[in-house]
C-alpha cells in the first residue's frame, strides 16, 4: 500500500510539472515568458493552481444529470491511477504477465469518462464534445491494438524473421510514426483536440466543469498523457534506454500543439478509416507474407 501511494504521489508531482513545462514551451514558442511570478521562475505555478481549484466553491447547473455528472470524473481518475499501478517498474503495486492485455483495456474503457462526462451535464456544447471523443477514441484504439499486436509479433518472431537491418530499420520507424501519431489521438490532444475544440465547442465535454471534479479530469488526462508517454519509451525501446525515450516522447506531445493548427473532424476521421487502418493491416501481414 506504501508503495502504490508513493506511486501516485510521483505521479500527481510529474503531471504538475508537466502541466509547466507545458506552459513554458508554449509561451516561448509565442515569444512571451508564460508563468514567472509564483515560486522561484515560476517554478510553483502548477501547486498554486491546483490549490486555487481546490479552494474553489462545489457546484453544478440544475440541469445536470447529477450521477453521471460527479461519478465519472472519478471514474476518470480511477481508470489513470491503474495505468500506473499495472505498469512494470519498481514502484508497481501488482505484478502481472498480462501487463499489455490490462492496458488495452483500461485504454477502451477511457471513452466512457468523455462520453459519460458529456452526456450528463445536459449542453450542447458537452454532448457534441462527448460524441466527438468517443467516435475518436473508439477508431484509434483499433489501430493501437494492431500496432501493440505487430510489436509483440516482432518480440516472439524476431528470429525468423528475413528483414534485412535496412528494411527492419523502415518498418519500425513506420510504426512507430503510426503509434505516436495514435496515441495523440486516444489523448484528444492538439492537432486532434476535438473533444475540447476551445473555438467551436467552449472546451467540449468538461466545459460545466469546475473545482474539484475539473481537477480530477485534469489529472487523468494528463497523468495518461505522461504514461504512454514512459510505456511507448519502454515497449518500443526497452530498460533504461527506453524510460528517457518516453520523456521525450512526452515533449513530442508539446512540440506538436506549439506547431500544428487544428485538423478538421472528417479529415481525422478519413485519416484514421481511410489511410491508417489499411496501412496497419498491410504492415501487420507483410512478415506472415514473407
Amino acid at each position: 500500500l506504501v508503495v502504490g501511494l508513493l506511486n501516485l504521489l510521483i505521479v500527481f508531482g510529474g503531471v504538475a510539472f508537466y502541466v509547466l513545462l507545458e506552459r513554458k514551451v508554449l509561451s516561448y514558442s509565442q515569444n512571451r515568458k508564460g508563468p514567472n511570478k509564483v515560486g522561484v521562475l515560476g517554478i510553483l505555478q502548477s501547486i498554486a493552481d491546483a490549490l486555487k481549484l481546490l479552494a474553489k466553491s462545489f457546484g453544478s447547473l440544475l440541469e445536470v444529470s447529477l450521477l453521471e455528472f460527479f461519478l465519472f470524473p472519478f471514474f476518470s481518475l480511477l481508470i489513470m491511477i491503474n495505468f500506473w499501478l499495472f505498469f512494470t517498474s519498481f514502484f508497481s503495486y501488482y505484478s502481472i504477465s498480462l501487463g499489455v492485455l490490462i492496458i488495452i483495456v483500461l485504454l477502451s474503457l477511457g471513452v466512457y469518462p468523455v462520453l459519460g462526462s458529456g452526456w450528463g451535464s445536459n449542453s450542447k456544447y458537452s454532448v457534441i464534445g462527448a460524441v466527438r471523443g468517443a467516435a475518436q477514441s473508439i477508431s484509434y484504439e483499433v489501430v493501437l491494438v494492431f500496432l501493440l499486436m505487430w510489436s509483440l509479433m516482432f518480440l516472439f518472431e524476431k528470429n525468423n524473421l528475413v528483414f534485412s537491418d535496412v528494411n527492419l530499420g523502415i518498418f519500425f520507424f513506420l510504426i512507430f510514426f503510426l503509434w505516436v501519431v495514435s496515441i495523440l489521438c486516444e489523448t484528444n490532444r492538439a492537432p486532434f483536440d476535438f473533444a475540447e475544440g476551445e473555438s467551436e465547442l467552449v472546451s467540449g465535454f468538461n466545459i460545466e466543469y469546475g473545482s474539484f471534479p475539473f481537477t480530477l479530469l485534469f489529472l487523468s488526462e494528463y497523468g495518461v498523457i505522461l504514461f504512454l508517454s514512459v510505456f511507448s519509451g519502454v515497449y518500443f525501446f526497452g530498460g533504461v534506454v527506453g524510460v528517457f525515450w518516453g520523456w521525450f516522447i512526452s515533449v513530442i506531445f508539446l512540440w506538436v500543439r506549439s506547431s500544428f493548427p487544428r485538423f478538421r473532424y472528417d479529415f481525422l476521421m478519413s485519416l484514421c478509416w481511410g489511410i491508417f487502418l489499411p496501412l496497419t493491416f498491410v504492415i501487420f501481414f507483410i512478415p506472415n507474407l514473407i
